[in-house]
């Protein structure tokens, strides 16, 4: 294995690959960007505190390490732990950009802390791990795993199972014929449009986050949905199995796979894309019933920002860029650091 450990403003490599090549990037602060192209290398490009805040003499503190395996690329940034120290003690890790151009085959691992991630066009199984870095997910074949604590995501055009788990983080998962779909969260919402039959059903559970599904009009499952105080509604035809407050189980368009929702206080939604009439479930949201009034869905300002990046009414630059100035406005101390 090449090893190399790297310094500088801008760094440039090429690594050529085989077919089915891995690709593992570790940053801190800034953004990854992975994009598969129709080529047989790796192409990487590395900004080192682009925003002009070090000297060039701190530069050199800013080690990236990067390794080449022949089908195998890893890069970490900030590798040293005590480089990371000094850089805490003074001012915080600087912010690093990584653009890589890789083969559409590629299998990619990304792993940050507050740096964003984005991942397009690209064949095979992909995992993002991030504290509070936002994650834009896009054109994937293949399985997805998703990790935050406090970062939204944005995921389009999926296909394969997407497994997402998140504190407070939202969710959006758009234009996607996913396989089977699972998440977890204590306060995140999450709103998940899908195309296909979701052949190996879906399994969501959340603490006070609410949760919608939008699925064709046929769509057909076995819906069991559950919340101690929240709502659950279901606006398709259904017979109705169990109905009781807390818990809901009926059988959609006939049967099909398993969806389980599972909230405390949040709501729960299964509708169909054209919006037909609703059959609620359990006494829990009997006033959402006899009112016709739909169960709220996920309003906040972080979805409104996610939903106009994913209908392209905004860039992926300006969307993460109006995040950013959201959680700086909400923790203004982690804005000046």
């Amino acid at each position: 294995m090449a090893q190399e450990r790297a310094t500088g403003r801008l760094i440039e490599r090429r690594y050529p690959v085989g077919e089915q090549a891995e690709v593992h990037v570790n940053n801190v602060r800034g953004f990854v960007r992975v994009t598969g192209k129709d080529s047989t290398e790796v192409a990487v490009r590395i900004e080192v505190d682009p925003e002009q805040r070090l000297s060039d003499d701190d530069i050199e503190r800013a080690v990236i390490q990067l390794e080449d395996d022949g089908n195998r690329v890893n890069i970490k940034v900030l590798s040293d732990q005590s480089v990371m120290n000094w850089f805490e003690r003074r001012m915080g890790p600087p912010q690093v950009h990584c653009t890589l151009e890789v083969p559409v085959q590629t299998r990619c691992g990304v792993s940050c802390v507050s740096a964003d991630a984005t991942l397009a066009n690209l064949h095979g199984d992909q995992s993002v791990n991030t504290v509070s870095g936002k994650v834009v997910a896009t054109e994937i074949q293949g399985d997805l795993r998703l990790n935050t604590v406090s970062g939204d995501a944005l995921v389009t055009r999926v296909t394969g199972s997407v497994r997402s788990n998140t504190v407070s983080g939202d969710l959006i998962l758009r234009e996607s014929a996913v396989s089977e779909l699972r998440a977890n969260s204590v306060s995140g919402a999450a709103e998940a449009a899908v195309g296909g039959p979701l052949a190996e059903g879906a399994q969501v559970q959340t603490v006070s986050g609410s949760f919608r599904l939008t699925v064709p009009p046929d769509f057909g499952c076995d819906a069991q949905l559950s919340s101690m105080s929240g709502s659950a509604r279901c606006t398709l035809p259904a017979q109705i199995i169990e109905s009781r407050r807390g818990r809901w189980h009926a059988t959609v368009n006939g049967g099909g796979p398993l969806v389980r929702l599972a909230s405390m206080s949040g709501s729960l939604t299964i509708t169909a894309g054209n919006g037909a009439a609703s059959v609620t479930a359990g006494s829990a949201s009997a006033a959402t019933a006899s009112s016709g009034r739909a169960a709220t869905p996920p309003t906040d300002e972080r979805l409104r920002i996610l939903q106009q990046i994913e209908r392209k009414e905004i860039s992926i630059e300006d969307g993460l860029a109006r995040l950013d100035a959201l959680r700086q406005r909400s923790n203004p101390d982690e804005g000046a650091r």
